[in-house]
């Protein structure tokens, strides 16, 4: 509306909308119904997508006809574009560098990228979970899809009082990038969590 220079008053009348309704629309914990929203972007001038978006696609690639509504398909930005591991030297310092970071950060977070252009992977870091894990899935390549399940604690040395000693991060970065590398036919397995290999 900053943009466009215009009122909520008059985005309101254009949209066919209550001020009240308009209002609660776009609050922080607004949920405004996908009718709205087209609403909304009608009002404006523009398409619903950059209704929630700063960064704006601008090549069109074609358009779909969905439910008698057409849109545009438009190309991804190049950043949002993951890492292709053609060489898998790059593998185990971008795979140990993610590890690290995400214990410090205490937050899920993800990273993933592509082995030798055919396979995908995703890691996830649950740092809330009981225990802490990481998440590994790997889809395409030979081996269909993997999920394997390493648990942070596995890798928690102490002495015998139970007092934290170190964590072993290198074990857990060398099993990660064996799973990776292999396409899940490779890696540990731990307390019962079982990695499945499906075709």
């Amino acid at each position: 509306m900053a943009e466009k220079g215009l009122r909520k008053a008059e985005v309101a009348r254009k949209a066919g909308l209550v001020q009240t309704n308009l209002n609660k629309a776009i609050s922080e914990n607004g949920n405004p119904t996908i009718e709205t929203l087209e609403r909304i972007a009608k009002a404006l001038g523009v398409e619903v997508y950059e209704l929630f978006t700063d960064a704006l696609p601008t090549e069109p690639e074609g358009l779909v006809l969905l439910g008698g509504q057409t849109y545009s398909l438009v190309k991804a930005p190049s950043a949002c574009q993951l890492p292709n591991f053609v060489n898998l030297a790059a593998l185990r310092p971008a795979v140990k560098d993610f590890v690290a970071a995400s214990v410090r950060s205490r937050e899920t977070v993800s990273f993933g990228g592509l082995v030798k252009g055919c396979s995908l992977f995703s890691i996830i870091y649950e740092p809330f979970g009981d225990p802490p894990r990481f998440l590994l899935s790997i889809t395409g390549g030979n081996a269909g899809s993997f999920t394997g399940v390493y648990l942070q604690d596995e890798y928690v040395e102490t002495d015998k009082e139970g007092s934290y000693i170190a964590w072993k991060q290198d074990l857990i970065v060398n099993e990660l990038c064996a799973a990776i590398e292999s396409g899940g036919r490779s890696g540990k397995q731990f307390n019962n969590c079982e990695a499945v290999v499906a075709d």
